[in-house]
């Protein structure tokens, strides 16, 4: 159901909905569950979601979502959806599991919205898979390129193709490789992109990769694409602390929760100046009341400062 009328704290219900469910779930087989980016901040700056956010995002270790998945698809309500990328065949969204709440859509249906039967159109609450990766810098370059390859051919069965980033040079050379994708189905694309990256799995190494969350900033914005980028320390997901906090309810966050948010978003207890810089799923007329009282507590701790 699509409601013209959605505004960003009923659509943050419906996240947190999803979001504690799944947590419950996770706690049955004892697998943390962990906030991430701008639902991580929240988690710690806020004790609740971002004002403005309009998306949710969790963390979690490839070998703890592989005991929690069976659990998902058997005990989630009806109208929760785990939905990973091969769901989305024979097109390609991402290669990011989600579970999405299917009462709702986030906006009034597209083609391209009809050609993905709107997976990407519900509150989701996505899933970014932590796994084992090389301590070696080769191999962590190479382990990079292989997934970046198989990636951008799977970018040849989007719906339209976004190569925003890079030089001319970069970008066709984005399109040379995608057209090889046409000879792969979506399903085969992603069982090689996980076989790839869970080569480490179940070694010693002192080294993991959120490897989807930079391929999919190349895919969609500027951000500068480094093969060191996906690589943090393994010490940072070795165990939970219990600091974060959403809406009342205690939170566990990675060990390393604090280095993880301070080499993605620098001072990240201090909200940005432009709150429009992010990439919203909502409208800005409806996202307008987030931003609305943010830019009035903005302006009054400014008149402060100057008395």
């Amino acid at each position: 159901m699509y409601n013209e009328a959605m505004k960003i704290k009923e659509l943050q219900d419906i996240l947190y909905d999803i979001y504690t469910i799944t947590e419950e779930t996770a706690r049955k087989v004892n697998v943390p569950v962990w906030p991430y980016s701008g639902t991580e901040i929240g988690a710690v700056r806020e004790k609740n979601f971002i004002p403005w956010d309009d998306d949710m995002d969790i963390q979690m270790r490839y070998s703890d979502y592989l005991k929690l998945k069976p659990l998902l698809l058997k005990e989630l309500p009806d109208y929760l959806k785990l939905v990973e990328p091969e769901d989305f065949s024979p097109y390609f969204y991402d290669f990011l599991p989600r579970i999405v709440d299917t009462r709702y859509l986030l906006r009034e249906e597209t083609e391209e919205d009809r050609a993905y039967n709107n997976l990407q159109n519900h509150p989701s609450l996505d899933i970014f898979l932590i796994m084992q990766a090389p301590d070696s810098a080769f191999s962590r370059r190479l382990l990079y390129y292989r997934t970046l390859f198989v990636y951008v051919q799977a970018m040849n069965h989007r719906f339209s193709e976004k190569h925003e980033a890079g030089s001319v040079l970069v970008k066709a050379a984005m399109k040379g490789i995608s057209f090889l994708g046409k000879k792969h189905s979506v399903g085969e694309l992603y069982r090689k992109y996980l076989e790839i990256n869970s080569k480490w799995e179940g070694r010693w190494t002192k080294t993991m990769a959120i490897m989807n969350d930079v391929l999919t900033s190349f895919q969609i914005t500027a951000r500068t694409i480094d093969h060191t980028t996906a690589f943090l320390p393994a010490a940072w997901f070795a165990y939970s602390k219990p600091e974060g906090e959403l809406r009342g309810r205690k939170t566990a966050l990675p060990a390393g929760y604090h280095e993880q948010l301070t080499r993605m978003y620098g001072d990240y207890m201090t909200p940005p100046e432009d709150l429009k810089a992010y990439n919203l799923h909502l409208n800005e007329e409806d996202m307008g009341e987030a931003f609305d009282a943010w830019e009035r507590e903005r302006n009054e701790a400014a008149g402060k400062e100057n008395c």
